[in-house]
């Protein structure tokens, strides 16, 4: 399996680049990972995400066809925001509907465009629609969400969705000091976030559902649900019992206390100010305290005082967004991960994880777009571009764009997280500075709460990587070392490789097989120029192929004279000599590979075996 993605920084300024062309470029070369089912998922501007996800039929194209799904949903939700615009324009004739709903989409304008992709081998589920990424634990729902700008802090009703993608294998979660496995834990899990219908029966499904509990960041209700579970610490037994749950009525009521005490909190109050000081934080820990202490009955057993469950709601109601719950998952995760994770309500910004899975991000400054993925092949596509174009103007929305492209550049560095120690990144977009001076306001706050209750907060290290793109920030927080890249670290070239001049040294083939109706017939017409490449590479002196399998036979040459003189050392003679690594589709040719040398060079020990096991 593998993810891949995208994000266009200028979307608001008309980019011109062709996303359509080059997530198909992508999603073609990471299917070579495994091709069997694929998706796709954006969020539109009117705050709701459109996710299309494919399982073709065996000698279809998964990229060509997943694109065509995805840009056709495009025109079925133009035409339903037609018709609910309509519904909507009728009612507007009341001035407190037509106040409601410009509240309600105050902040859905979407100032760039993202899109997280992923194309599955199926191996702990068949290829099915219900299994394939990218994946969401519950439906849509309609939170109330508290955002802090400029003008200080306030409240909207807003559409609440968490998409995951996922490549590795989820085995353990670390709850309540013990290990669930992952299939306890999506039981767990449909207790606590009150979701009771069927879930697809792969792991990465409950990555989304962990990541759809742990991002609660202003959501006054989410995170009391996981300061409850936080604080009470109710038995995983009785959990999936169904017993000493949260009731929905009980979670109703001290929400909408907490609504109520944090609004006269903050009112007339600058962002700045709020939350500033420990006798602030202590107030606002009191009060909350109390008012649900007095409710009295079930919450006053279970939660005493309830100064833990108003401590814990207020630190994951400042601290938790898409970001911080992805570090948090991966700290207490077992297994293998290479995630993609977003969130209606942040719909500029892309959380993307890695710890034993490759993952890197790349850039082009330029243009002003992100790749990321899985395979670091899919990052060096052809960026394309709408023709009649140029930078800041002449393309058309990406939502309806259409025509040629011209496809020239590609993107100019990469950054490889780190599979060994864990690495979790945040790509962002902030164009209201304001606003932003505000939100960093509310993140220090959350901080020095966290330092005042004896723990670290994941919420510093933003910087701006690019001069020409000074709208995208970046977070890059590394588990094994427990801290936060630098920008001087992140931009040094060991760390930002250059991708100038990497590249374009395959066959030039005449056509696209993507496009072509007949796939088999493409493949055929391709086999003469690959042949013919293979044949060039090997005859030059100084071609790539023949280097390499210059060295590798003197590899192996050493190894084979290392064994003939240890003949009688049992030790040496068992250990491993030749480690032949693959996912998928090319641990395949890779096992093919290993089978035929064993008969050439009998005494040497040969081991295929999946990269995902390393």
């Amino acid at each position: 399996c593998g993810n891949f993605g995208m994000l266009i920084i200028e979307a608001a300024q008309k980019s011109v680049v062709d996303f359509s062309r080059t997530l198909r470029a992508m999603a073609g070369a990471t299917a070579a990972r495994g091709g069997q089912a694929g998706g796709l998922v954006t969020v539109l501007s009117n705050g709701t995400g459109h996710r299309t996800r494919y399982v073709p039929s065996k000698r279809a194209d998964l990229a060509s066809g997943l694109l065509f799904r995805f840009r056709l949903g495009f025109v079925v939700n133009a035409i339903y925001g037609f018709f609910a615009s309509l519904f909507r324009a009728f009612f507007c004739c009341f001035y407190l509907c037509r106040n409601r709903i410009m509240k309600s989409s105050q902040y859905k304008k979407a100032v760039c465009r993202m899109f997280l992709g992923h194309t599955r081998f199926a191996t702990s589920s068949a290829p099915r629609l219900n299994e394939s990424h990218p994946h969401r634990f519950s439906g849509p729902q309609t939170v109330r969400v508290w955002r802090v700008g400029g003008q200080g802090w306030e409240a909207t009703d807003e559409n609440y969705e968490v998409y995951v993608t996922h490549n590795g294998d989820f085995d353990y979660w670390e709850l309540f000091d013990s290990l669930r496995t992952q299939k306890d834990l999506g039981r767990w899990l449909q207790n606590v976030l009150n979701m009771h219908k069927t879930i697809a029966s792969c792991d990465s499904v409950k990555v989304a559902g962990m990541m759809e509990l742990l991002r609660t960041q202003g959501i006054w209700k989410h995170s009391i649900r996981l300061a409850y579970q936080t604080s009470v610490q109710p038995s995983f037994q009785h959990t999936l019992n169904g017993e000493m749950l949260l009731e929905e009525s009980l979670l109703n009521q001290i929400t909408a206390i907490a609504e109520n005490i944090f609004q006269q909190h903050v009112t007339g109050v600058p962002a700045s100010s709020v939350l500033q000081d420990s006798r602030q934080v202590k107030d606002l820990i009191a009060v909350l305290a109390k008012a649900w202490y007095d409710i009295g009955g079930e919450l006053r057993n279970r939660c005493g005082t309830c100064e833990l469950l108003a401590q814990h709601s207020i630190c994951y109601f400042l601290e938790n967004d898409i970001f911080t719950a992805l570090d948090k998952f991966l700290s207490c995760a077992h297994g293998s991960f290479g995630i993609t994770a977003c969130c209606t309500l942040d719909p500029n910004v892309v959380a993307i994880a890695s710890r034993g899975q490759a993952m890197s991000v790349s850039f082009n400054e330029d243009l002003g777009v992100v790749l990321w993925g899985s395979e670091a092949s899919a990052q060096m596509v052809p960026i394309g571009l709408v023709s009649g174009g140029g930078r800041g103007g002449g393309g058309r929305d990406i939502e309806s764009q259409g025509g040629q492209s011209n496809m020239v550049p590609k993107c100019t560095h990469r950054h490889d997280l780190d599979e060994d120690g864990g690495e979790v990144i945040e790509i962002a977009i902030c164009t209201n500075t304001q606003d932003r001076m505000a939100q960093e306001a509310a993140w220090c706050a959350s901080g020095r709460m966290q330092v005042q209750f004896g723990e670290s907060s994941p919420n510093f290290g933003r910087f701006s990587p690019f001069s020409m793109q000074n709208n995208l920030f970046l977070r890059v927080h590394r588990q094994k070392e427990q801290g936060f890249m630098p920008k001087e670290k992140f931009i040094a070239p060991e760390t930002l490789l250059s991708l100038v001049g990497v590249g374009g040294d395959g066959p030039s083939l005449s056509r696209d097989a993507s496009q072509a109706k007949d796939k088999v017939a493409a493949d055929l017409a391709d086999i003469p120029p690959i042949l013919s490449f293979l044949r060039k590479e090997f005859s030059e002196q100084n071609g790539k192929n023949r280097t390499t399998s210059r060295h590798f036979f003197k590899m192996i040459r050493q190894k084979v004279l290392d064994k003939e003189q240890c003949k009688g050392d049992d030790a040496k003679r068992l250990m491993i000599d030749v480690l032949v690594t693959g996912a998928e589709a090319s641990l395949w040719l890779r096992e093919q590979f290993a089978s035929h040398l064993p008969p050439l060079l009998p005494t040497l020990r040969l081991l295929p075996l999946s990269s995902n096991k390393i």
